[in-house]
């Protein structure tokens, strides 16, 4: 059986099979290459997990998925507006995500969740904590409009830091690694992007001041959970409303802010599909000219879904040479109905 290639338009040999074979992702051993993306629920009263919730993900566990990436899960008081999005603080949340993670390894399954800070997507009418900021790099949503206010560099601390706390809990919760959400137009892809990041100070700029806090995030969090851990970056060009949106304009760019990620720590990368009618995502380099940049490749294929932009091409996603020293493993795909 052939798998047509859409962005060239060519058939490759693809046997079914090798979507069944297992693969190591730091210390976690995915026992197939079936990745379910993160979808947004908002089932989580208070943000506590339901029955409902862990149901949820236990059946996909028990129909053989090999990987669950769970909705953005907010990482701290001032990270999103909604009461019903899932936290990863709080006594009676903890307890109901070490309840889930159980039933899902009880069931054969492996869970990661996607740690979520909104930035200034959060608006100014938040419903969860409305007294507190909505913190960004400038104070400017992805749409281009004034919501809240510029992040302090003190600020920004407190926010790597629970970031790095949330992995940490995470761990101990039994959760198989984390996915820090650095995508869509949210809190760390805003500093990604200079649509969104009009700093002047070092977190504004250039491509490498861009970059410095999302590394420094991903830095925090390895530091956390340790060296082995598997930690997932997932990444866009396009922006949640704005499919022409790019934070790299070349390969050489695109190399550059992966090759970062992964000196700080990130073990592999979730690229989502690029949007129909929307600008191509740069391809990288041919692999001999990625010297010290991430080794393996793997392409995320088309998708397409419903409340989802469907897909003619995907950027790469690559696994890091120095975490998964030399292993190769499959990028998760995306399967959501909204993006999360």
């Amino acid at each position: 059986m052939t798998i047509q290639d859409t962005a060239s338009g060519r058939a490759s040999a693809a046997p079914l099979s090798s979507l069944f074979t297992a693969f190591d992702l730091g210390t976690l051993r995915v026992p197939n290459r079936f990745v379910m993306a993160p979808m947004t629920r908002e089932f989580s009263p208070e943000g506590t997990v339901t029955d409902d919730v862990v149901g949820y993900y236990a059946r996909r566990a028990a129909a053989g998925v090999g990987l669950l990436i769970t909705e953005g899960v907010y990482v701290s008081e001032d990270s999103g507006p909604s009461t019903r999005v899932p936290r990863l603080f709080g006594e009676a949340q903890l307890a109901a995500w070490r309840r889930l993670v159980e039933e899902v390894h009880a069931a054969g399954g492996a869970i990661v969740p996607q740690l979520w800070h909104l930035g200034a997507a959060r608006g100014d009418h938040a419903e969860f904590n409305p007294e507190l900021p909505s913190l960004s790099p400038s104070g400017i949503a992805p749409s281009g409009a004034q919501r809240g206010r510029a992040a302090t560099v003190e600020e920004l601390a407190r926010i790597r830091d629970d970031f790095a706390r949330a992995a940490a809990v995470a761990k101990e919760a039994g959760f198989d690694g984390v996915e820090l959400h650095g995508a869509h137009g949210y809190l760390l892809d805003q500093f990604l992007w200079e649509g969104t990041n009009r700093r002047e100070d070092q977190y504004g700029g250039s491509l490498e001041a861009r970059l410095r806090f999302p590394a420094e995030v991903a830095s925090a969090v390895r530091a956390a959970v340790g060296p082995d851990y598997p930690v997932i970056f997932r990444f866009s060009q396009w922006k949640s409303g704005d499919y022409g949106a790019r934070i790299a304009q070349t390969p050489e760019e695109l190399g550059t802010i992966l090759s970062t990620l992964a000196e700080a720590g990130v073990s592999a990368f979730h690229p989502p599909p690029a949007a129909t009618g929307s600008p191509r995502s740069p391809r990288p380099p041919a692999p001999a000219a990625r010297q010290g940049t991430p080794r393996s490749a793997s392409r995320a294929g088309p998708r397409s879904s419903p409340g989802c932009p469907s897909s003619r091409s995907a950027p790469w996603a690559w696994t890091t040479s120095s975490r998964s020293r030399g292993r190769r493993a499959a990028a998760p795909r995306s399967a959501a109905s909204r993006p999360c």
